[in-house]
C-alpha cells in the first residue's frame, strides 16, 4: 500500500510539473511576441521619423518659397499709389490685375491688399463671385504684425473663403507708419496632399493642439488632447477656426523613453491606438505627428507567437520524449539488476540446499556404516 501511495505521489508531481512547463511555454511564446511587437514599433517609429523629417524639410521648403513675396510687393510703387488714393478706380483695376498675374505665377492661393484699417482694397480674386475687396481683416494677427512694421505669419481657416492657408505679410509703405499690409496666402491642402504613406497618417497642430492638416479629413478642426474650457474659449475667440467643433481627439495612454514618441488612443467606440512620432517646426509655429497603428505589426507579432509556441512545444515534446525513453531505460536497468539480484539469491538458495541435502546424506550413509561395523563386530564374538 505504501509502494502504491508513493507511485501515484509521483505520478500526480509529474501531471502538475507538465502542467507548470505548458503554462510556462505559452507564456513565454506570449511575452516572445510582445518583445517582437516593441521591436517592430521601434523600426516603425526610426522610419517614421526619417519620413516626416523629410516632409517636414519638403513643407518648410514649399512655404519658404512664398516667404519673399510679400517683401517685394511691398516696394511696388503701384500699391503704394492705391493706398494713398484709394478711390482712384483705374489704379485700382492696375493693382487687381498685377495681383491677379503675381498670384497666377506664384501659385498662391490669393493675394491682397489692406489699407491702414485692415479693409481690402485690391485682390487677386477681384472678379470672383467671393472675393476679399471691401472686408475687414483688421483682426487677423498677420495684419496685427504687419502694421507694427514687422513681417507676419499666420495660418487659419478663411472667413471668406473657407479654405485653410497659410498668410504671409508685410508692411507698406515706410516700417513705422505703415500706409497698409500685403499679404500672401498659401494653399494648405496641395501640402496635405504631398504625403503619401500606406502605414501612417499625418497631423498638423497648432500651439494649442488643434488639428488644421490632417490625411484623414474627419479629423480636422479637432484637438489632439483635451483643451481647458479657458483655451477653447481663447481658441474661438482668435476666430482662427470658424465653427470648429474642437473636440479631443485621442487620450494620451502612455509615453515611452522617446521624448519623441507617445502613445495615443482615439477617443472614439472603436478605440484604435497609435503610436505617435512628432517633430517640432518653430519656425511655423506648427507641430507635425505622425500616427502609425499599432495593430499595423499585429499580424507579424501573432506570427511570432505561434512560431515561438510550436517551437517550444516540439522541444518540449523532444525533452518529454527523451525523458521517457530515459526513464523506461533506467526502470528497465533496475528491473534487470533486481532479477539478477533475486536469480542470485535463489541460487544461493539452491546451493544452500543442496549443501544441506549433502550434509544430510553424508551424516546418513556415516551412520549406516557405524552400523554395519557394529552388526559385523557382534557376528565375530
Amino acid at each position: 500500500m505504501a509502494f502504491s501511495n508513493s507511485t501515484e505521489a509521483r505520478a500526480a508531481v509529474r501531471r502538475w510539473g507538465w502542467r507548470l512547463t505548458v503554462l510556462a511555454v505559452v507564456a513565454a511564446a506570449w511575452q516572445l511576441g510582445s518583445l517582437q511587437r516593441q521591436a517592430l514599433l521601434e523600426d516603425l517609429q526610426d522610419q517614421g521619423r526619417q519620413e516626416l523629417n523629410l516632409y517636414v524639410s519638403h513643407l518648410v521648403g514649399q512655404l519658404n518659397r512664398y516667404a519673399f513675396l510679400p517683401a517685394l510687393l511691398a516696394d511696388d510703387f503701384r500699391l503704394q499709389s492705391l493706398l494713398i488714393a484709394p478711390q482712384n478706380s483705374d489704379q485700382q483695376v492696375r493693382v487687381n490685375r498685377l495681383l491677379t498675374h503675381v498670384n497666377a505665377i506664384a501659385g498662391s492661393l490669393d493675394v491682397y491688399l489692406m489699407d491702414a484699417d485692415g479693409i481690402t482694397v485690391a485682390a487677386s480674386n477681384w472678379q470672383d463671385d467671393v472675393t476679399f475687396i471691401g472686408r475687414d481683416f483688421s483682426f487677423r494677427p498677420y495684419f496685427i504684425e504687419a502694421m507694427s512694421g514687422r513681417s507676419g505669419r499666420y495660418y487659419a481657416l478663411g472667413t471668406t473663403s473657407g479654405r485653410r492657408g497659410y498668410y504671409f505679410s508685410y508692411p507698406v509703405g515706410e516700417p513705422d507708419e505703415p500706409l497698409g499690409v500685403v499679404v500672401v496666402k498659401v494653399d494648405i491642402d496641395t501640402l496635405e496632399s504631398s504625403w503619401r504613406s500606406r502605414n501612417s497618417d499625418l497631423l498638423l497642430t497648432d500651439p494649442d493642439g488643434v488639428i488644421f492638416v490632417s490625411t484623414r479629413p474627419e479629423w480636422r478642426y479637432r484637438t489632439l488632447l483635451p483643451l481647458s474650457s479657458s483655451d477653447i474659449r481663447r481658441v474661438r475667440e482668435s476666430r482662427r477656426y470658424p465653427n470648429a467643433s474642437l473636440a479631443p481627439l485621442f487620450e494620451r495612454t502612455d509615453g515611452g523613453q522617446d521624448p519623441g514618441s507617445q502613445v495615443l488612443r482615439v477617443a472614439e467606440p472603436d478605440g484604435r491606438s497609435y503610436v505617435g512620432v512628432a517633430h517640432d517646426m518653430p519656425d511655423v509655429g506648427w507641430h507635425a505627428q505622425l500616427l502609425i497603428p499599432r495593430e499595423t505589426v499585429q499580424p507579424q507579432v501573432w506570427q511570432t507567437r505561434l512560431f515561438a509556441l510550436t517551437s517550444l512545444f516540439l522541444l518540449l515534446l523532444v525533452g518529454r520524449s527523451y525523458l521517457q525513453r530515459h526513464r523506461l531505460a533506467r526502470e528497465r536497468e533496475q528491473q534487470k539488476q533486481q532479477a539478477m539480484q533475486e536469480a542470485l539469491v535463489e541460487l544461493e538458495e539452491r546451493v544452500s540446499q543442496r549443501t544441506r541435502d549433502l550434509t544430510e546424506a553424508n551424516r546418513l550413509l556415516r551412520e549406516e556404516a557405524r552400523q554395519h561395523e557394529q552388526t559385523r563386530d557382534e557376528l565375530i564374538q
